[in-house]
């Protein structure tokens, strides 16, 4: 599949899959769970691209408020982080989907923000309420998820973070 590359997915996404992938046939190779497995699998890319979309549209229904925009970077922002760390500490099996696809809360969480923003885009004018309402949606959302500082007005959206620790 192929999205916009605004979050610069492709190659992430890809290294992903490809690393499933090996797993399966590594496990499943000339057995009769290969189909399933490869099943599986295809069900899980679907996942990935979808949430892929969802991040990426809701940007772009977002792009004319900045406030907004960054709002809905922040959900993209929380799924790379959290799955990065999540790696690091072996926290998740090798068949996880990317971008926290398979994480039906996170999932619901960025599904009802795009469905705000297509709302919110469709709209002529909105108010500075309206904006303060849907960032706290996103913020409320991500907490558990957010373990960078994102969302915190005082940074100014320049986020010291990084998911490697520095020895």
């Amino acid at each position: 599949g192929f999205i916009d590359p605004l979050h610069s997915t492709g190659i992430a996404q890809t290294l992903c899959g490809i690393g499933r992938l090996m797993a399966i046939f590594r496990e499943h190779w000339q057995q009769p769970s290969l189909p399933a497995a490869l099943a599986h699998y295809g069900a899980t890319v679907d996942r990935e691209l979808t949430m892929i979309d969802k991040l990426v549209s809701a940007c772009y229904l977002a792009r004319r408020n900045f406030r907004l925009f960054t709002a809905c970077a922040m959900l993209y922002f929380a799924a790379a982080h959290t799955s990065e760390q999540r790696r690091l500490a072996g926290q998740v099996p090798v068949d996880a989907a990317f971008l926290l696809a398979d994480d039906p809360v996170f999932r619901d969480l960025v599904f009802a923000a795009w469905e705000q923003m297509r709302v919110l885009a469709s709209q002529s004018e909105l108010s500075p309420a309206q904006i303060a309402d849907f960032e706290q949606f996103v913020a409320h959302g991500l907490a558990p998820y957010n373990t960078a500082g994102l969302c915190d007005p005082a940074c100014r959206n320049m986020y010291r973070y990084t998911a490697i620790t520095k020895t």
